[in-house]
């Protein structure tokens, strides 16, 4: 779809998510069907979750706790007493023809959480909810299939303010959301599988405008990146609707990846469509004072916390705690070192730029990854020593130690010939052998050329094997050179 050339008018993007979080219980929310992902179609379900007359849902008591976690960690208010309601609606994939959620009493109230270009973005609530199934069109030409694992999937729904004013910023709010919901182990967060995804409601008015024009619904996004696209995109449509003066339909859109562009799914509901009331069968969730201070004694700390600390103690640099920080088991690796061993920035710039890509590559967790800490800290010391190289340390020993966990770096280093030398006559050999061969060259270093120094230093390691301590070397070098 080809936007038309905008107008040099000013605008202000308007942005609000719905984002629905998929809690790591082992069953569903209101029975015992199993949550596990990737099972057969329609072997997780049972008369309860597939809404058989005269069954009755039972809240499932793991998902109170998983709430009240999230509640503490943006800051929210936990609601004593929340409630559930019947939303009424009809869609093949929903078996009740109505999904149990909490319109007026949802369990968490308000809340923030911070972005990293410091923007605070505001929580207008969270609440409890069961998910819908799952319908599949791209298998059968003139039938859509029904999987009913997924529904009856334990939910939290997060709602912002409308605060976001880019699709950089929601970026940057899924990020450090999928964060902190892994760090404090209510869900894993994977957006591919559909354990975290969102709704995206767009509007677009004058810049200096306070009303809010008519909003599209971007239904379920479930990557980071789509998400911004879908924004762009929608963003320079509705601006093109108004240039043209006309007004922005209130609708639920579908977006398509593969084009880039967003599409009509139906026009956008409001509460009233739905006809909620209070679900008779299920009981308030009441939560002590008690029950949330326990909780906030088992909080872990969480990642923004975790990278003041780091920075402050350490000297990292931002971006490279902002990479220590991305997982929790990064993190929690990282923390374990820092406990017993020195050289915790070596260390750092070790575990970013060589383990958790060798990690990667290999498709491993970092606790799979059979090197002692002890024996990573000795290989550093021996840099630290001059006794090795940082470059024969990580591209020469570090391989030898990850097929020989059990035996010490410097044992591996003696083996293998890579530990430096700084044997003032041995290098003093090297360096005179080099000078005799490159009569030429020293004239011109003495002469001012003062960069051939690298030159020289790359023929002594070439002729060392790399043994040369580059330290001691340059020095004995830099004397031998003058005239």
């Amino acid at each position: 779809m080809d936007l038309p050339k905008m107008k040099k008018k000013a605008y202000q993007t308007v942005i609000g998510l719905e984002v629905h979080i998929q809690l790591n219980t082992k069953s569903k929310i209101f029975c015992g069907d199993s949550t596990f992902f990737g099972a057969e179609p329609n072997t997780l379900v049972s008369a309860i979750s597939l809404a058989h007359p005269g069954t009755l849902p039972k809240i499932n008591e793991e998902v109170i706790p998983k709430a009240v976690k999230l509640g503490l960690a943006l800051n929210s208010k936990i609601n004593p007493s929340s409630t559930f309601d019947r939303k009424s609606y009809f869609y093949a994939d929903l078996p009740k023809g109505y999904q149990i959620t909490q319109d007026k009493n949802p369990i968490l109230i308000g809340g923030q959480l911070t972005l990293e270009d410091g923007s605070q973005i505001n929580i207008h609530h969270v609440h409890l909810e069961e998910d819908a199934g799952k319908s599949i069109h791209h298998l059968a030409p003139h039938k859509t299939l029904l999987d009913y694992n997924r529904a009856g999937t334990p939910l939290l729904e997060l709602v912002t303010e409308p605060d976001f004013r880019s699709g950089e910023q929601v970026e940057q709010f899924l990020y450090s959301l999928r964060q902190l919901i892994r760090y404090i182990d209510i869900s894993d967060g994977n957006m591919e599988q559909g354990s975290m995804r969102c709704d995206v409601n767009i509007s677009v008015r004058l810049l200096g405008d306070q009303h809010y024009n008519n909003r599209c619904e971007v239904k379920n996004v479930n990557s980071m990146k789509f998400a911004k696209q879908a924004i762009t995109f929608e963003v320079q449509r509705q601006i093109a609707i108004m240039e043209a003066g006309e007004t922005v339909a209130q609708n639920t859109l579908n977006f398509n990846p593969e084009t880039g562009e967003t599409s009509p799914l139906r026009s956008k509901e409001n509460a009233t469509d739905y006809r909620y009331f209070p679900d008779p069968d299920l009981p308030p969730v009441l939560v002590s004072h008690e029950f949330i201070d326990k909780l906030k004694k088992e909080m872990p700390k969480l990642p923004w916390v975790l990278a003041q600390n780091i920075k402050e103690m350490y000297g990292i640099s931002k971006e490279d705690t902002r990479l220590l920080i991305a997982e929790k088991e990064i993190a929690n690796y990282f923390l374990d070192y820092t406990k017993q061993y020195p050289h915790v920035k070596a260390f750092a710039n070790l575990l970013i730029n060589k383990l958790i890509p060798f990690c990667k590559v290999k498709k491993m967790p970092l606790s799979e990854l059979a090197l002692s800490k002890a024996n990573l800290s000795e290989m550093l010391q021996m840099v630290a020593d001059n006794t090795i190289s940082m470059s024969a340390a990580t591209q020469k020993l570090l391989p030898l130690m990850i097929l020989n966990p059990d035996t010490s770096p410097v044992e591996l280093a003696a083996k293998q010939g890579i530990t430096q030398s700084s044997n003032k006559d041995e290098l003093s050999t090297w360096i005179e052998e080099v000078i005799a061969e490159y009569p030429d060259k020293v004239k011109a270093y003495q002469n001012g050329k003062k960069g051939l120094i690298g030159f020289f230093m790359g023929e002594i390691m070439k002729r060392s094997k790399g043994k040369a301590n580059p330290k001691e070397t340059s020095a004995l070098l830099s004397k031998k050179l003058e005239p």
